[in-house]
C-alpha cells in the first residue's frame, strides 16, 4: 500500500551544521566552518594601552553605578512586595 514517509536529510554530504563568521578582516567578513584556537593575535601597541587603562577606569565607575542601582532596585521591589503581602493577604 501507499505509506507516509518523512525525510529529515536536510543537508548535503560534507556540509557542516555550524557556520562561523570570521571577522579577522574588518572590511571583509566571511562565513567559514573552520576554527583555529591557536591563531596568532597581533600585539597591541603601548600607546593604546594608556587609553585602554583610562577606558577601563571609566567602565569600572559605570559598573559600580549600575551595581548600586540594581541593588537598590531589588531591595525596593522586595520591600514593596513584602508590604503588599502584609497588607493585602
Amino acid at each position: 500500500g501507499s505509506g507516509f514517509g518523512l525525510n529529515f536529510n536536510y543537508r548535503k554530504n560534507g556540509e557542516s551544521d555550524v557556520l562561523l563568521l570570521d571577522i579577522g578582516n574588518s572590511s571583509n567578513y566571511i562565513w567559514t566552518n573552520n576554527f583555529d584556537p591557536n591563531a596568532v593575535i597581533p600585539p597591541q601597541s603601548s600607546s593604546t594601552s594608556d587609553s585602554t587603562q583610562s577606558d577601563n577606569n571609566s567602565n569600572n565607575k559605570n559598573n559600580t553605578g549600575i551595581i548600586v542601582g540594581v541593588v537598590v532596585g531589588v531591595l525596593g521591589i522586595i520591600i514593596i512586595t513584602s508590604l503588599s503581602i502584609f497588607f493585602f493577604i
